[in-house]
């Protein structure tokens, strides 16, 4: 499932500079930016961790670090959407307290 998942995650990258550069070269005043979320307390996230075995990878990890909110990615959103974002376009953002640096 990793390989899988890293594909996937490295495609929406490579995807998401594309489009952007494409926007900036057709004049569309459009910014494209992907978020990638970490660990958010959701109902789907809940029910995901309640299945793991203790000691399964990443699982202490998440109870350590603790979970966002989902109106953490919204706030983030409400950024990337507004004037205050205006010259932030071809990127991702990682909203996951600090998950994928360890």
């Amino acid at each position: 499932m990793i390989p899988a998942y890293s594909a996937a995650k490295a495609g929406i990258i490579a995807l998401t500079r594309s489009i952007a550069v494409h926007c900036q070269e057709q004049g569309y005043k459009i910014r494209v930016n992907a978020i990638a979320p970490g660990a958010h307390d959701t109902p789907m996230t809940r029910q995901a961790l309640g299945e793991l075995p203790e000691g399964e990878a990443g699982l202490d990890q998440i109870q350590a670090m603790g979970q966002g909110i989902p109106e953490d990615v919204a706030n983030l959103v409400l950024f990337l959407a507004s004037e205050e974002s205006r010259q932030i376009t071809g990127t991702h953002v990682v909203i996951d307290n600090g998950e994928t640096m360890r």
